[in-house]
């Protein structure tokens, strides 16, 4: 087929330009997973680019990661800033500022002052906004479509469902996330769009098997950084002047 592309064996090459091919391959795939597209949840709805998904999604969640954003601007709909900083890590006690933060506040998440409950403008939450991304596969009836993936980013209002959902499939179950049926919808109850997990079914063996042979690549689809190329430095307040100037 067309898109069918078999590993190919080179000949003649010495040790050190074979391990500049290894690493400008790996270099170059890593960066064109960042084509994963990202699922919205605005208005309790699940859509991909224009398509309107509906409210309940049956998935199998192939990799997640937690991922911290610090913003040094206020919200503004009309003109997206990147974040300041930024973590990402697949462990949360790892979690430290990404090499490419355009001002990283701390040299690890864990002693950062804008990881503190108190450190928002409002004086309660955190000033860093904790989240978690998921990469998923639509299922149907429990044949997931691994060919085509997206990526979803749980607000802070879901994490404590979702860890507990995730924890509870490895402790009474004894499954990894990547091993079932997921369901994912909304909480009525909540103002916001809070995602709640729900089990559905273990999947089928080939389909596992398929899965664990790919699980670094989805840690490192999961992982791409923030695009923080149009970040501009929030300007310092200024100054009151004196009356007497």
């Amino acid at each position: 087929m067309e898109n069918e592309i078999a590993k190919t064996e080179l000949n003649g090459l010495d040790a050190d330009t074979m391990a500049l091919i290894a690493q400008a391959a790996q270099t170059q795939g890593d960066a064109e997973v960042s084509s994963i597209p990202f699922l919205s949840v605005k208005g309790k709805k699940f859509t991909l680019g224009e398509e309107k998904l509906g409210n309940i999604l049956n998935v199998v969640i192939l990799a997640d990661v937690f991922d911290h954003a610090y913003y040094d601007r206020p919200y503004d709909p009309d003109t997206i800033s990147p974040p300041a900083c930024f973590a990402i890590n697949t462990v949360n006690s790892n979690l430290a500022p990404d090499a490419s933060a355009p001002v990283p506040q701390s040299d690890s998440c864990s002693t950062c002052p804008m990881n503190e409950f108190g450190s928002s403008s409002n004086g309660k939450g955190k000033a860093c906004r904790n989240g978690r991304r998921l990469l998923i596969a639509a299922t149907t009836n429990g044949v997931p479509d691994l060919d085509n993936l997206a990526i979803i980013n749980l607000a802070p209002t879901s994490l404590k469902g979702y860890a507990r959902y995730a924890k509870g499939l490895a402790t009474v179950k004894k499954l990894p996330i990547w091993t079932v049926v997921t369901t994912l919808s909304f909480d009525d109850d909540s103002t916001w769009p809070q995602i709640v997990p729900n089990f559905n079914g273990v999947l089928d063996g080939k389909y596992i098997n398929s899965i664990a042979t790919m699980l670094p690549e989805y840690a490192n689809a999961i992982s791409v950084p923030y695009d923080v190329t149009g970040y501009i430095p929030a300007e310092e307040p200024s100054a009151k002047k004196s009356k007497m100037s």
